[in-house]
Protein backbone atom coordinates (compact mmCIF):
# COMPACT_ATOMS: atom_id res chain seq x y z
CA UNK A 1 0.00 0.00 0.00
CA UNK A 2 0.84 3.97 -0.26
CA UNK A 3 1.64 4.18 3.53
CA UNK A 4 5.73 4.47 4.64
CA UNK A 5 6.29 1.86 6.96
CA UNK A 6 9.10 2.81 8.50
CA UNK A 7 8.89 6.48 9.26
CA UNK A 8 12.90 7.02 10.17
CA UNK A 9 13.62 6.01 6.45
CA UNK A 10 12.82 8.24 3.53
CA UNK A 11 10.44 7.24 0.44
CA UNK A 12 12.33 6.16 -2.68
CA UNK A 13 9.34 6.64 -4.81
CA UNK A 14 5.92 8.33 -5.00
CA UNK A 15 4.36 5.14 -4.35
CA UNK A 16 6.13 4.44 -0.96
CA UNK A 17 5.17 8.45 0.40
CA UNK A 18 1.91 8.04 2.98
CA UNK A 19 -1.21 8.91 1.52
CA UNK A 20 -2.84 11.91 2.09
CA UNK A 21 -5.45 12.99 4.76
CA UNK A 22 -8.69 15.27 3.21
CA UNK A 23 -10.69 17.44 4.47
CA UNK A 24 -14.00 18.61 3.32
CA UNK A 25 -12.94 22.23 2.39
CA UNK A 26 -9.87 21.39 1.93
CA UNK A 27 -6.85 24.04 3.60
CA UNK A 28 -9.42 26.63 4.37
CA UNK A 29 -11.04 24.27 7.11
CA UNK A 30 -7.66 24.26 9.02
CA UNK A 31 -6.83 28.48 8.39
CA UNK A 32 -8.03 29.63 11.35
CA UNK A 33 -5.79 26.79 13.98
CA UNK A 34 -2.70 28.40 14.46
CA UNK A 35 0.97 27.47 13.20
CA UNK A 36 1.60 24.79 16.07
CA UNK A 37 -1.80 22.23 15.51
CA UNK A 38 -1.02 22.73 11.78
CA UNK A 39 2.92 21.73 11.91
CA UNK A 40 1.65 18.63 14.18
CA UNK A 41 -0.93 17.65 11.75
CA UNK A 42 1.53 17.45 9.22
CA UNK A 43 3.54 15.53 10.83
CA UNK A 44 0.64 13.31 10.62
CA UNK A 45 0.76 13.98 7.04
CA UNK A 46 -2.29 15.77 6.54
CA UNK A 47 -1.69 17.35 3.30
CA UNK A 48 -4.25 20.05 4.52
CA UNK A 49 -2.55 21.01 7.34
CA UNK A 50 0.90 21.59 4.85
CA UNK A 51 -0.91 23.53 2.66
CA UNK A 52 -2.70 26.00 5.24
CA UNK A 53 0.94 26.55 6.46
CA UNK A 54 2.26 27.56 2.96
CA UNK A 55 -0.70 29.37 2.29
CA UNK A 56 -0.17 31.51 5.40
CA UNK A 57 3.66 31.93 4.87
CA UNK A 58 4.20 32.13 1.07
CA UNK A 59 4.09 35.40 0.66
CA UNK A 60 6.11 36.55 3.41
CA UNK A 61 8.61 33.74 2.39
CA UNK A 62 8.47 34.50 -1.70
CA UNK A 63 8.98 38.37 -0.73
CA UNK A 64 12.75 37.34 1.57
CA UNK A 65 13.84 34.90 -1.31
CA UNK A 66 12.95 37.81 -4.12
CA UNK A 67 14.52 40.49 -2.01
CA UNK A 68 17.82 38.46 -1.57
CA UNK A 69 17.80 36.74 -5.33
CA UNK A 70 16.19 39.88 -7.30
CA UNK A 71 15.04 37.30 -9.56
CA UNK A 72 11.19 35.90 -9.84
CA UNK A 73 12.10 32.53 -10.74
CA UNK A 74 15.37 31.73 -8.57
CA UNK A 75 13.22 33.50 -5.78
CA UNK A 76 10.59 30.76 -6.42
CA UNK A 77 13.13 27.95 -6.30
CA UNK A 78 14.35 28.95 -3.06
CA UNK A 79 10.83 29.54 -2.10
CA UNK A 80 9.71 25.97 -3.26
CA UNK A 81 12.94 24.36 -1.53
CA UNK A 82 11.90 25.93 2.01
CA UNK A 83 8.89 24.20 2.00
CA UNK A 84 10.53 20.79 1.08
CA UNK A 85 13.15 21.61 4.38
CA UNK A 86 9.79 22.12 6.21
CA UNK A 87 8.62 18.48 4.76
CA UNK A 88 11.77 16.94 6.06
CA UNK A 89 12.56 18.61 8.95
CA UNK A 90 9.05 19.49 10.52
CA UNK A 91 9.45 16.63 13.04
CA UNK A 92 12.74 18.23 14.47
CA UNK A 93 11.39 21.76 15.08
CA UNK A 94 11.49 22.55 18.33
CA UNK A 95 9.12 25.11 18.74
CA UNK A 96 6.34 24.74 16.84
CA UNK A 97 4.87 27.93 17.88
CA UNK A 98 7.81 29.81 16.39
CA UNK A 99 7.24 27.97 13.09
CA UNK A 100 7.09 31.85 11.16
CA UNK A 101 10.70 32.69 12.44
CA UNK A 102 11.95 29.08 11.63
CA UNK A 103 10.59 29.21 8.22
CA UNK A 104 11.92 32.88 7.58
CA UNK A 105 15.41 31.44 8.49
CA UNK A 106 15.78 28.51 6.19
CA UNK A 107 14.17 31.08 3.55
CA UNK A 108 17.17 33.60 4.24
CA UNK A 109 19.41 30.93 4.13
CA UNK A 110 18.50 28.98 1.04
CA UNK A 111 17.95 32.12 -0.70
CA UNK A 112 21.40 33.30 0.05
CA UNK A 113 22.65 29.86 -0.60
CA UNK A 114 21.50 30.17 -4.18
CA UNK A 115 23.11 33.83 -4.50
CA UNK A 116 25.95 32.33 -3.48
CA UNK A 117 25.93 29.30 -5.70
CA UNK A 118 24.78 31.15 -8.87
CA UNK A 119 27.80 33.44 -8.77
CA UNK A 120 30.02 30.91 -8.72
CA UNK A 121 28.53 29.27 -11.58
CA UNK A 122 28.94 32.54 -13.39
CA UNK A 123 32.71 32.88 -12.60
CA UNK A 124 32.73 29.30 -13.74
CA UNK A 125 31.19 29.98 -17.02
CA UNK A 126 33.25 32.53 -17.61
CA UNK A 127 36.45 30.91 -17.06
CA UNK A 128 35.10 28.11 -18.95
CA UNK A 129 34.00 30.88 -22.07
CA UNK A 130 37.43 32.42 -21.61
CA UNK A 131 39.29 29.24 -21.95
CA UNK A 132 37.37 27.68 -24.71
CA UNK A 133 38.38 31.23 -26.97
CA UNK A 134 41.65 30.71 -25.00
CA UNK A 135 42.22 27.25 -26.81
CA UNK A 136 40.66 28.07 -30.06
CA UNK A 137 42.97 31.15 -30.67
CA UNK A 138 45.92 28.74 -29.69
CA UNK A 139 44.93 26.43 -31.83
CA UNK A 140 44.63 29.14 -34.57
CA UNK A 141 47.89 29.98 -33.71
CA UNK A 142 49.55 26.69 -34.10
CA UNK A 143 48.11 26.33 -37.11
CA UNK A 144 49.37 29.32 -38.47
CA UNK A 145 52.80 28.82 -37.54
CA UNK A 146 52.69 25.12 -38.88
CA UNK A 147 51.12 26.62 -42.67
CA UNK A 148 54.25 29.46 -42.19
CA UNK A 149 56.67 26.87 -41.75
CA UNK A 150 55.69 24.29 -44.39
CA UNK A 151 55.49 27.21 -46.49
CA UNK A 152 59.34 28.28 -45.65
CA UNK A 153 60.49 24.38 -45.91
CA UNK A 154 58.87 25.04 -48.95
CA UNK A 155 60.95 27.76 -50.15
CA UNK A 156 64.20 26.07 -49.64
CA UNK A 157 66.46 24.86 -53.10
CA UNK A 158 65.86 21.48 -53.02
CA UNK A 159 69.41 20.08 -52.06
CA UNK A 160 69.00 21.71 -48.79
CA UNK A 161 65.78 19.76 -48.11
CA UNK A 162 67.06 16.29 -49.25
CA UNK A 163 70.19 16.75 -47.00
CA UNK A 164 70.78 15.00 -43.32
CA UNK A 165 71.07 18.62 -42.14
CA UNK A 166 67.80 20.18 -42.40
CA UNK A 167 65.78 20.89 -39.39
CA UNK A 168 62.58 18.83 -39.37
CA UNK A 169 59.80 20.40 -36.84
CA UNK A 170 56.60 18.85 -37.09
CA UNK A 171 54.02 19.51 -34.39
CA UNK A 172 52.74 16.50 -32.74
CA UNK A 173 55.99 14.36 -33.81
CA UNK A 174 58.25 13.08 -32.01
CA UNK A 175 62.29 14.32 -32.75
CA UNK A 176 63.38 10.82 -33.82
CA UNK A 177 60.64 10.01 -36.10
CA UNK A 178 60.55 13.14 -37.53
CA UNK A 179 64.34 13.15 -38.18
CA UNK A 180 64.11 9.67 -39.45
CA UNK A 181 61.97 11.33 -42.20
CA UNK A 182 59.18 9.96 -41.18
CA UNK A 183 57.16 12.70 -40.81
Amino acid sequence: SGIHKDMNTEPHSVSELPVPKRLPGGWRALSDLPDERLVERAREHDLMAFEALMRRHNRRLFRVARGILRDADAAEDAFQATFLVLVRKSASIRNPELLGNWLYGVAYRTAVRAKVDAAKRRVHERQAATMRSAGASLTEAWQELQLALDAEINRLPEPTVNSGSMLVCRIGTTNSFASAGFS
